[in-house]
């Protein structure tokens, strides 16, 4: 019996929902509640380009290889300008009003250290991607 592929069709695979997140309790909204902000997931080609945009050549080996660094602190500042839906991080009188130039610039203006790293976890769980201890506990098991 031949299984149908219909559950792999495009039409058919359910999309990945934009999810709401608090990372910090200084944006605030007129009442004072903390102001959620919005991010969605990419898919793996998205991220394949943003990782390769953030790969820069360092040299080359002894066996003339070229050598390659991914810049992670840039990689995780593109990655979470393209995941961030809300505030959009892209509007330039936003990015004016913080003396930035880009998206990138604007985020990690924006949130303290802490704050960044929590909008990155999220976002990568969001893209379905597992932490350091979940795939510890993995390959453990």
């Amino acid at each position: 019996m031949a299984e149908s592929l219909s559950a792999f069709m495009q039409e058919n695979v359910k999309q990945i929902g934009i999810k709401e997140v608090q990372v910090s309790d200084r944006f605030v909204d007129k009442d004072g509640q903390p102001v959620k902000w919005k991010i969605k997931a990419i898919s793996a080609d998205e991220n394949q380009k943003l990782r390769k945009d953030c790969t820069i050549h360092v040299g080359r080996d002894k066996a003339g290889r070229t050598i390659e660094k991914r810049d992670n602190d840039y990689y995780q500042a593109r990655l979470a300008a393209e995941c961030v839906v809300w505030p959009d991080l892209r509007d330039v009188k936003l990015i004016e009003n913080w003396g930035c130039s880009t998206a990138e610039d604007l985020i990690r203006r924006m949130l303290s250290a802490g704050e960044f790293d929590k909008l990155v976890l999220a976002i990568v769980r969001h893209c379905g991607f597992k932490s350091e201890d979940e795939l510890e506990e993995e390959v453990k098991n």
